[in-house]
């Protein structure tokens, strides 16, 4: 009778509080019934498989639990769970958080927040050794992250969802851009957009003010390291002023430069007076230097 009188009473207790809210936040990877209601019969609801976030139909959670005997209500169609990175994760996480404002120190990233999130494993009592960030990882938004750890004195690599979320500094076509075009204010802006991960990086200020286009660029597409070059600063059939060297005189001779040219670029030049044609390197605007 005891007995009967003490799970009434939790019966009691429950349904006081046995409506589902809009949105939950977790630290672990699978949603169990007390996440929802710390005093509920425990059982597993829906794993967040490779997402932060998930939806799921209020009703399919009803009829969860009135399947381990317990009723609930909800006055929303739908619950939002959404995944936090666990306290012991957060150095890992800060870690993540450094190695990406390096690796974009020149695009002027900004990190809104890490997350990480364990993959198959439980993670309570682990203390986070190294964190094993590769170049290739830091070219996505998600990605599966491996983390050395330790757990009662044991060393062992374990596997975490990792996602950036953060803003970074592009630079975007604002028309077709034809090969061996200037980079300029009038062809492409710079803007803040979303980071969503490279396969190639986007270029920075400097390389923006110093380059020109090695391949069509289209409009609207963010400008890429891949798709530039140094900006040409002697063009072909220009009379450039070159320099020659030796045995202590400088020599300064007209030229007429045979093809483009970029600063440090050598190119084949004609002198104009013998017609020889010589190797020079670029060493300024109309200006080379013979090797």
């Amino acid at each position: 009778m005891k007995k009967i009188l003490l799970f009434l009473g939790w019966m009691l207790t429950f349904l006081v509080a046995n409506e589902l809210k809009s949105q939950y936040v977790i630290t672990h990877n699978e949603l169990y019934s007390t996440d929802l209601f710390p005093n509920a019969p425990r059982f597993l609801i829906a794993s967040m498989g490779d997402g932060f976030e998930m939806k799921i139909k209020s009703s399919e959670i009803i009829d969860l639990f009135a399947r381990n005997g317990v009723h609930i209500g909800s006055k929303d169609l739908e619950i939002t769970v959404r995944f936090k990175t666990p306290p012991n994760l957060k150095g890992a996480a800060q870690e993540v958080k450094k190695d990406f404002l390096q690796y974009y120190k020149a695009q002027h990233f900004e990190v809104d927040s890490i997350q990480l999130k364990p993959l198959g494993k439980e993670i309570e009592g682990i203390r986070v050794i190294e964190v094993k960030l590769s170049e290739a990882m830091m070219k996505r938004k998600i990605f599966t992250l491996p983390i050395v750890v330790q757990k009662d004195q044991k060393r062992m690599t374990l596997s975490f969802l990792c996602q950036v979320n953060a803003g970074i500094e592009v630079y975007i076509a604002t028309q077709d851009i034809r090969a061996g075009a200037e980079l300029n204010e009038r062809n492409a802006r710079r803007q803040r957009v979303s980071f969503e991960g490279f396969l190639n990086l986007p270029i920075n200020q400097e390389q923006f003010n110093s380059s020109s286009a090695k391949s069509y660029i289209k409009q609207g597409q963010i400008i890429t390291e891949q798709k530039i070059r140094p900006k040409i600063i002697v063009l072909k059939g220009e009379i450039m002023e070159v320099s020659m060297q030796g045995d202590g005189i400088n020599i300064q001779i007209r030229m007429e430069a045979m093809q483009n040219g970029s600063l440090g670029e050598v190119i084949n030049a004609k002198n104009l007076e013998s017609k020889k044609v010589v190797k020079v390197k670029i060493v300024g605007k109309s200006r080379g230097m013979i090797l």
